[in-house]
């Protein structure tokens, strides 16, 4: 199982940044041993699962339910069940994780972390590549502009976290973690996507808050006159400035985001307890829109915001699910020590004002938040498990 494991964890570092079939094959491998080991663990009466691990069950029990009382009306069924997956293994994983810390060896740990800094390197010189030789005016990646930009805005702050901490994973290469901070963040750039910027301005100041709390204080101060020249050029500025990340709200692409917005909010209106099913908002807006004589009709996709399409599809049970999950995981790190803290929390605060603008489970970057999750499940069941040692 170890040795399957590995290879899964492989295959997942080194395709949220390049391939959906390297997740898919990560998958594969990885629900045997996430079974197996979440099967031992029921003898382990010392290992309770947190509160935020409950949530996270509880939306996918409503997911479940929402795409079961609406069977009938899904176009693709079984892709909408299948996305349930994601859900899963942020619960199932965890149990995966606890043993696999306790029994890989810091070389293979390495291997696996240094392969995905390898990844983010590699396809932010792919980026500087597509702009400035193929003349394209964003950045389209190997999977997709939005899923690699809006990845690439929460996995940032954890690696400037860990680079901030020399003591704290020493199996990581130096150098690949330098270089995979500059290109990751020159890719991110490149892709000229407004929310994973935003969202990364954001988690920078509490990457520095946990490390130096003075400098921290300082950074959120910055950070805070950053975001109300933003906000006020976005809410009273004409057009834009030559500059992608300084705009208007004058600007098609947000109109139609605006209409996205819209029609998510009436799909919910529609079915408020439960929704019109899981992830299925990308299959009714169209009808939606016409029924409601909504704007941008010949649009097709999704909400354009993790909150409105969880709404949409999961009705008011699944927001507060959903909602809980992340609040008590947002908690439960911020209990932690500074180390598990300063890369975990910047990480779901990247998540969580990202989200605003993009529906962020998708394929490539729901499979990284969900490890996260599992992983910093662990790592605090670890230093919890220290500390009342220390006690006796």
């Amino acid at each position: 199982m170890l040795h399957l494991t590995t290879l899964s964890l492989l295959f997942l570092v080194l395709g949220v940044f390049t391939s959906v079939s390297l997740l898919g094959a990560s998958q594969v491998l990885l629900v045997g041993p996430a079974l197996y080991f979440t099967y031992r663990s029921f003898k382990d009466v010392h290992f309770k699962l947190p509160k935020s691990a409950w949530f996270l069950i509880a939306f996918f029990g409503i997911a479940l339910l929402s795409l079961i009382f609406n069977h009938s009306e899904l176009i693709k069924p079984g892709k909408n069940y299948g996305r349930l997956k994601y859900l899963a293994f942020g619960f199932i994983s965890i149990y995966l994780f606890r043993a696999y810390l306790s029994n890989a060896s810091d070389k293979i740990k390495g291997l696996i972390l240094n392969s995905g800094l390898f990844a983010i390197s590699v396809v932010g010189l792919i980026c500087l590549y597509q702009i400035f030789y193929l003349d394209q005016i964003r950045a389209k990646t190997l999977t997709d502009t939005l899923r690699y930009g809006y990845g690439m805005g929460m996995i940032l702050p954890v690696l400037l976290g860990i680079s901030l901490r020399k003591y704290v994973i020493p199996m990581v290469n130096r150098k690949l973690l330098f270089s995979s901070l500059v290109l990751g963040f020159i890719g991110l750039y490149l892709t000229y996507t407004r929310g994973a910027l935003l969202g990364l301005l954001c988690a920078l100041p509490f990457v520095i808050y946990f490390w130096n709390k003075k400098k921290g204080l300082v950074a959120f101060g910055v950070g805070a006159v950053v975001l109300v020249f933003l906000g006020g050029f976005y809410l009273f500025g004409s057009g834009e400035i030559g500059n992608r990340f300084i705009s208007s709200r004058h600007n098609s692409s947000d109109s139609v985001r605006f209409t996205q917005w819209e029609a998510a909010y009436k799909a919910w209106t529609e079915k408020p307890l439960l929704g019109i099913g899981f992830s299925d908002f990308i299959n009714q807006e169209q009808a939606i829109k016409v029924k409601h004589g909504i704007r941008h009709q010949e649009y097709k996709g999704h909400a354009h915001n993790i909150y409105l399409e969880t709404l949409s599809g999961t009705g008011l049970l699944g927001l507060l699910a959903f909602l809980a999950w992340l609040i008590t995981w947002t908690y439960e790190m911020i209990k932690a020590n500074n180390d598990i803290a300063g890369t975990i929390v910047p990480f779901i605060v990247a998540f969580s004002v990202s989200g605003q603008f993009e529906v962020v489970l998708d394929a490539n970057n729901a499979s990284m938040i969900f490890m996260v999750y599992a992983l910093s499940v662990v790592l605090k069941e670890k230093q919890d498990t220290v500390k009342n040692d220390q006690k006796i």
